[in-house]
């Protein structure tokens, strides 16, 4: 069996109008002797694909860094231009 991607969900990105985050398992990402991977897959507005691929051993970690990041951002004070329109996606005047 050769390199497989399962996709497990796909969601839209928040605030924008076609940013999309799709999350995949990976069977065998380097050859017959690999252990399985997850896959992170970030398309932004403008049609341009980033990804990431990790080891699950290091996904405990991962989402340990992901919440710390979420706290050091509630820490600092952010004024957005388009809060007091209540909108999702920010427009023009």
């Amino acid at each position: 069996m050769s390199r497989e991607a399962i996709k497990v969900k796909e969601f839209k990105i928040s605030q924008t109008k076609t940013g999309l985050i799709e999350v995949f398992h990976v069977e065998k990402p380097y050859g017959d002797s690999s252990y399985p991977v997850f896959r992170v897959e970030v398309t932004n507005e403008l049609g341009e694909k980033s990804a990431i691929e990790l080891p699950y051993a290091n996904l405990k970690e991962l989402i340990s860094a992901i919440e710390e990041s979420k706290n050091v951002c509630h820490e600092i004070p952010h004024t957005f231009p388009h809060d007091e329109l209540a909108a999702g996606v920010g427009g023009g005047q």
